[in-house]
């Protein structure tokens, strides 16, 4: 069954991705290739070579150990990879180092558990137990510093699904605890926890309109800006003051139903409910890591990361593999898979060399727009055109050199894979130096029905309508701007305010 499944939903997503034809899916294409190879890889060499699958699970707590260490001199030495927050580990923001700390606490927490009787009998016992106890503290240490409000609750969820026997006595008691601990989780981070709300209220809109099949894969983005512009056209200034430029879902089901529609959200499910069904069998620790990757890929993108992608297939692989004595069909079947994935991995690899060798050559150009790297960026356009930062680049790039219609064209990539709405913003200065004023007004008011909380927008609007004459609305945005409610007061938007109020006491 699963086989059917996996098989039957990645040949939807690879003709899905061809027949729609408007999104970059190469990528899409490529990983989802690659990760089905390594499932079926992973499982039939446990199925021939291993007996126990626990040491899969001891490496994820030392891969966790570690990750701990690191986030814990981070926050010692303030030299995190985001500035925003004093610990991410080797991930750019503390969610996703979070939900893998909940995984080695959970993975701890069963192989306690699981062996409980083997270490109580070893005359080591008394170290190993504060090994244990050390290791468990370092991580859960970590994970109460990330501030990882879904890796925490997955955590509790599991925690008392596995002592479930020992605290029902205290039901009531762990109700109430429960829903003080949601509410503290909310209020520490209530802004995040608005803008999740929101994208997840844009995107069940857009599955409104396209409910069966979807709008395509690699559509997520593209489909949140439209239906954010259409959302918030009709609404007040600063009632989206809490969102911010979108980058993934925040839910991984609404992800699969916005791009794959009904379809692919039945493959999701199906697929979910024959692993749940396999795990009840399985006495191996290692499953506890799926409830806590499920659990927060509800309210974070846990299912969008490349090493939680690996994680979830090693560790389904290792689940579902069952050693056993192959007939001659089955030893002809396993041979024909691992045949045809290992061909198309070696087929990938030219295009994912490719892509690599474009992304460190795009790296020593990032930041020039001057003329002379023109040819360099058209060079490595097709192998780029999933990277949002490589398009805004060359589109303005295109723009400096005056090549207004090239660089329009180049926007227009950019806005089927970004929610960024400075690719609408930059096309309306495109159209405003090439005197075409309403095309230009078009393009800011999208932009800003895209990011309603940013006033820059609005301010070009202001400046168009002076350039054109057009005062009665130069002074309509000007009071508009001084009376916006700012989600971030900075130097820019201050002074953005400051050349509004000068426009309103000139005229």
């Amino acid at each position: 069954m699963i086989d059917i499944l996996l098989i039957a939903w990645y040949l939807f997503i690879v003709a899905y991705a061809y027949i729609q034809n408007v999104f970059p899916v190469a990528s899409i294409v490529l990983k989802s290739t690659l990760l089905l190879a390594l499932f079926y890889a992973v499982r039939f060499s446990l199925e021939v070579h291993s007996d126990n699958r626990d040491y899969i699970a001891i490496l994820i707590i030392l891969m966790c150990l570690i990750e701990s260490l690191l986030g814990i001199y981070q926050t010692i030495t303030f030299c995190s990879r985001n500035n925003n927050y004093p610990m991410t580990g080797t991930f750019l923001n503390p969610g996703p180092l979070g939900t893998l700390l909940s995984c080695g606490l959970i993975l701890l927490f069963a192989l306690k558990n699981k062996y409980s009787k083997a270490i109580h009998t070893n005359r080591n016992h008394h170290i190993i137990n504060i090994t244990l106890v050390l290791v468990g503290g370092v991580i859960a240490t970590a994970l109460l510093v990330s501030q990882s409000r879904a890796a925490i609750l997955a955590l509790a969820i599991c925690l008392l699904y596995m002592y479930r026997l020992r605290v029902k006595k205290h039901l009531w008691t762990i109700c109430i605890g429960g829903v003080t601990f949601l509410i503290v989780l909310y209020l520490t981070k209530h802004r995040s926890a608005d803008s999740r709300v929101i994208i997840w209220w844009v995107s069940l809109n857009n599955i409104i309109n396209n409910p069966l099949i979807g709008s395509g894969i690699g559509s997520f983005l593209n489909q949140y800006a439209n239906g954010m512009a259409e959302i918030s056209s009709d609404m007040a200034d600063g009632q989206f003051n809490n969102t911010d430029i979108v980058h993934y879902a925040f839910n991984y089901f609404l992800h699969v139903w916005v791009e794959q529609g009904a379809i692919g959200l039945f493959f999701v499910i199906s697929i979910i409910t024959v692993t749940i069904c396999n795990i009840r069998k399985n006495n191996s620790i290692i499953k506890w890591t799926l409830p806590i990757l499920l659990i927060t890929s509800l309210f974070s993108y846990t299912f969008e990361l490349l090493p939680f992608q690996l994680i979830t297939v090693i560790v389904c692989a290792s689940l579902f593999s069952n050693k056993h004595t192959y007939t001659k069909r089955h030893k002809t079947v396993i041979f024909t898979l691992l045949t045809f994935f290992l061909i198309l991995s070696i087929f990938s690899t030219p295009h994912i060399r490719q892509r690599v060798t474009a992304n460190v050559q795009y790296a020593q150009i990032a930041g020039i727009h001057t003329k002379e790297y023109i040819h360099d960026y058209y060079r490595l356009l097709p192998y780029l055109q999933e990277n949002p930062k490589f398009l805004f680049d060359f589109a303005k790039t295109l723009a400096n050199s005056r090549r207004y219609n090239d660089s329009n064209a180049i926007l227009q990539k950019g806005q089927l894979i970004s929610a960024d709405p400075m690719f609408f913003v930059m096309q309306g200065n495109n159209f405003t130096d090439m005197g075409e004023f309403i095309f230009a007004e078009e393009y800011y008011k999208k932009g800003f029905a895209v990011m309603p909380n940013r006033i820059y927008p609005l301010y070009k609007l202001m400046l168009l309508y002076e350039s054109s004459g057009q005062y009665s609305k130069a002074l309509y945005m000007a009071k508009r701007i001084t009376t916006f409610p700012v989600k971030k007061i900075s130097t820019a938007t201050k002074n953005m305010k400051n050349d509004a109020m000068r426009m309103i006491n000139n005229f």
